[in-house]
């Protein structure tokens, strides 16, 4: 299980600081980094030593941390904004529609870009698209930055469906959970 969450509008540097940083803390001998390690790489047993591992291992070790099986996964949840829910399969798309306030999809929606619109729209049955469609309408101008915290809060959503492991992000990322390695597989 996880013990970190990223913050509401994470960075991509700083997480790629915070790998190096760990991975300098280990070749520096820290005894925390050391143990964060032994606990995320499954490669390494209980007492195996550290001193060959490498800032990817670190930074897969980072990414599990964050409830991510890969850094590739955490990566891209750093770098999600709405209009990259474009990207989404079908499946996904579907899911997240089911986990969404529809009020949130209405406003969302009144500003968002053509491909991610055409994405939610198409996973919708008729009667929700069209009901979608006039409630964006009668809705009517809103401020801009009350549209980007709806989409903020969607975007959250996604997070959590991939942390949960209810739908894949970043799209293609199949990578099976990482198992710890016990000395009966050895």
């Amino acid at each position: 299980m996880s013990s970190r969450h990223l913050p509401a509008q994470p960075s991509l540097r700083h997480l790629k600081n915070e790998a190096k940083q760990l991975h300098k803390a280990l070749l520096d001998g820290d005894d925390g980094a050391v143990s964060r390690v032994h606990v995320g790489l499954p490669r390494l047993g209980e007492k195996a030593a550290v001193d060959d591992v490498t800032l990817m291992e670190a930074q897969h070790v980072l990414a599990g941390e964050y409830g991510y099986r890969e850094w590739r996964g955490l990566a891209a949840a750093a770098e999600l904004d709405f209009e990259g829910l474009a990207a989404l399969s079908d499946e996904d798309a579907t899911q997240l529609l089911r986990e969404t306030d529809q009020k949130d999809v209405v406003v969302a929606l009144k500003n968002a870009g053509e491909a991610v619109s055409d994405r939610l729209l198409e996973r919708m049955s008729l009667r929700v698209r069209t009901f979608i469609l006039e409630e964006m309408e009668s809705l009517g101008p809103m401020p801009a930055d009350e549209i980007t915290e709806v989409q903020s809060r969607i975007v959250e959503q996604v997070r959590l469906l991939a942390r949960a492991g209810s739908i894949t992000w970043p799209p293609g990322s199949d990578t099976p959970p990482p198992q710890r390695r016990t000395e009966d597989a050895l």
